[in-house]
């Protein structure tokens, strides 16, 4: 399902349901979501949505929120997370998990060391849930050009990963299909 809330300007959304208890961005996410509300559905956002405030804020309405962190880090320890969680030894697909809040229930992050490759930015994932156990393997389609022959070949590249990446990762492809949807079908930013 794909909801949207046509914006009426900064008064106006100041004024808008929620916004009395939390800051607009999250008071937005709970009038979306408010069908779900109470009845211990989950929510996979993508970063724009995520938050410590969206998940523990979704938590207080009895919704479940797991989403990628990439800039909303108030209350997060995400430097820690990025930087000094994974040594120069850390292997590809190497997982993290820490509880990071405790205020309604707990939230965790979930930080996965993909793609792997120094400098790049772990994918940081906050929810609720602590699936830490091992599943299977993330596997990667990737092309490559044998010098020998000069034809192009296919490789899989396997990467490990817990069930909650996996269960974020499997509902962010429809994340995908939605923006597709509004930006080019509606024509909509």
């Amino acid at each position: 399902m794909l909801f949207l809330e046509i914006q009426d300007g900064k008064d106006a959304m100041a004024g808008k349901k929620y916004c009395d208890k939390y800051r607009q961005s999250v008071a937005l996410t709970l009038r979306l979501t408010e069908y779900l509300h109470v009845h211990g559905d989950v929510v996979h956002g993508e970063s724009a949505f995520s938050s410590v405030a969206t998940c523990t804020a979704l938590l207080e309405h009895s919704t479940y929120f797991s989403g990628l962190l990439k800039t909303a880090d108030k209350e997060f320890p995400r430097k820690f997370c990025q930087e000094m969680v994974f040594s120069a030894q850390a292997k590809r697909g190497d997982t993290f998990m820490k509880k990071v809040h405790g205020l309604v229930k707990y939230i965790y992050d979930h930080v996965w060391n993909e793609p792997g490759s120094e400098g790049a930015p772990r994918k940081i994932i906050i929810s609720p849930w602590n699936h830490g156990m091992s599943v299977d393997d993330h596997a990667r389609k990737r092309w490559h050009l044998n010098e020998t022959t000069g034809e192009s070949e296919t490789i899989t590249r396997t990467v490990p990963r817990t069930q909650m990446i996996k269960s974020y990762f499997e509902a962010a492809c429809a994340i995908d299909v939605h923006n597709h949807l509004r930006q080019d079908g509606l024509g909509m930013e």
